[in-house]
């Protein structure tokens, strides 16, 4: 009998059943009608048809253009194909770390690994399984640590790779708390020279150490490993513009997270963007504006800011996560100080969406604290307390997070009217950021918000103490501002600015 008149029968007989559209254009799409009949075929083939099977599968659907290369990669090793098998995890890796599913990024490259690829397909994989560890935050894993060592005994000493597996180890050791074997690694890492070709791939590798550092808090851990970059990029920099700018992107993050100086932030950052727009990807060009707006903004640049993000060309794989998260992130500041609270609000809102689709808690986590930002804006003070605590009790929130989720809590409990609450937050908010050692560009706002609660307590002298500190270094971070026209709209138009020298001259009687 022919298949047509088979498969004819089968339907009939109701063991299959056709579908009416095709994933595939000119293909019938068929089905088995019930799971339980498919799994009963499955297990009456032999192991040589089942092998057989699931490898011409993978090459029917690969000819046809199957878009998901997990579901080709499954067939492969199944199909006794290994090596297309692995190549197809490394994809379907790559894929999940763009699209911010860190987690399945780290099943799949394992899944590669496990099919004994060649020792260059080996490295590939864990380049993108580097990636993956990098973001999930998990580096205490013993794990991790394995992978790492694995990626260092298979690169070249100072190569891009090998930098990258050290860099790793580190992350790993940080996170297990042994700072001594951290110590010791770190000092053995920065013995060993970077290849001659392999500037702007360990220059990219430290920028993402260096700023994944500040994001955590991590201050004293990231100045030597700026240093550390400095010293690689210094020889190199006016023959390599990609490593230039990853350095001054660093420099950058490090201006503005750390010494409250978003002036020279984006002197470095547009430094950095013009690195690379002259050789670089769309992904890096992205990263620069973004922190060139968001530097616009700390200065009081509103509208600045947010027009180069509105201009920001997409990237070519518009799903780079970490791109699109931090351009909407700031995106949606800048709208909601603008007064455009709703815009800003269904930014917040599409971020914690796809943090939970792709369940990235961090991206969700983002997306919440943006959120409570725009309902306390709009005057939803309950319900901006309700999102600033959901996203206090997400494991992935770091210390920095947790102290600017605290500020926001203050201010909330504040126009609350619930004075004891706020001023517990302000000081834990306070004592989170003097034990950082970083106020993450907004040190004034919550050096506002401390004095305003110290005095709604009928706390006066540590208020007055509060609010001259907070004019004081206000003052200071102006002076760093070269531009006259910038240092005005830092004090006049960032609102926490302008109100912390209205008060400081109305508590402390002075012009």
């Amino acid at each position: 009998m022919e298949l047509t008149a088979l498969i004819d029968r089968l339907v009939q007989q109701e063991a299959l059943v056709r579908r009416p559209e095709s994933r595939f254009a000119g293909e019938q799409e068929l089905a088995f009608r019930h799971a339980l009949l498919a799994e009963g075929a499955y297990a009456m083939l032999t192991e040589e048809d089942r092998t057989l099977g699931h490898r011409l599968a993978g090459a029917w659907l690969e000819e046809r253009g199957e878009s998901a290369p997990v579901v080709l990669a499954e067939h492969f090793e199944r199909g006794g194909e290994p090596v297309r098998a692995a190549d197809l995890y490394r994809r379907a890796a790559d894929q999940a770390v763009r699209l911010g599913t860190m987690e399945a990024a780290i099943v799949y490259a394992h899944r590669g690994l496990a099919c004994a690829p060649s020792d260059e397909l080996r490295l590939a994989l864990l380049d993108v399984l580097w990636e993956a560890h990098l973001w999930s935050r998990e580096h205490a894993h013993p794990q991790v640590t394995r992978d790492a060592e694995q990626m260092m005994s298979l690169a070249t000493p100072g190569s891009g790779l090998w930098m990258r597996g050290a860099l790793l180890k580190l992350f790993a050791l940080l996170g297990a708390r042994q700072p001594e074997a951290f110590t010791a690694t770190l000092h053995a890492v920065r013995a060993v020279e970077p290849l001659p070709d392999a500037a702007a791939a360990v220059a990219d590798t430290l920028y993402m150490g260096v700023a994944y550092l500040l994001f955590q808090g991590q201050l004293r851990v990231a100045e030597p490993f700026l240093r550390w970059l400095e010293d690689i990029v210094e020889p190199v920099a006016e023959s390599a513009p990609r490593a230039r700018g990853f350095r001054d992107m660093a420099r950058s993050f490090y201006a503005m997270y750390a010494d409250e100086d978003p002036w020279s932030g984006v002197e470095w950052a547009e430094a950095a963007l013009e690195g690379f727009e002259r050789g670089s990807s769309q992904v890096d060009v992205a990263h620069a504006r973004t922190l060139v707006a968001a530097g616009l903004w700390f200065l009081g640049a509103r509208a600045r800011g947010a027009q180069i993000l509105r201009d920001t060309p997409p990237c070519t794989d518009e799903d780079v996560w970490l791109a699109v998260a931090n351009r909407s992130m700031f995106l949606g500041e800048i709208l909601i100080d603008q007064g455009a609270i709703e815009e800003g609000r269904l930014i917040a809102e599409g971020i914690i969406e796809a943090g939970r689709a792709r369940r990235v808690a961090p991206y969700e986590g983002m997306g919440r604290r943006l959120l409570s930002y725009a309902l306390f804006h709009r005057g939803d003070l309950e319900a901006a307390e309700r999102e600033a605590l959901t996203a206090l009790g997400m494991p992935s929130t770091t210390p920095g997070e947790r102290a600017v989720l605290k500020r926001t809590l203050a201010a909330v409990r504040l126009a609350q009217g619930r004075v004891a609450e706020a001023l517990a937050d302000a000081e834990e908010a306070m004592a989170g950021y003097e034990a950082l050692r970083m106020f993450f560009a907004k040190g004034s706002l919550a050096r506002l918000i401390h004095a305003e609660a110290l005095m709604a307590a009928a706390d006066q002298q540590r208020a007055l103490a509060a609010i001259a500190e907070a004019r004081a270094c206000l003052l200071a971070n102006a002076a760093k501002i070269g531009d006259p026209e910038l240092r005005r709209s830092f004090l006049e138009d960032v609102r926490e600015n302008a109100r912390t020298l209205e008060l400081a001259r109305a508590w402390l009687g002075e012009a």
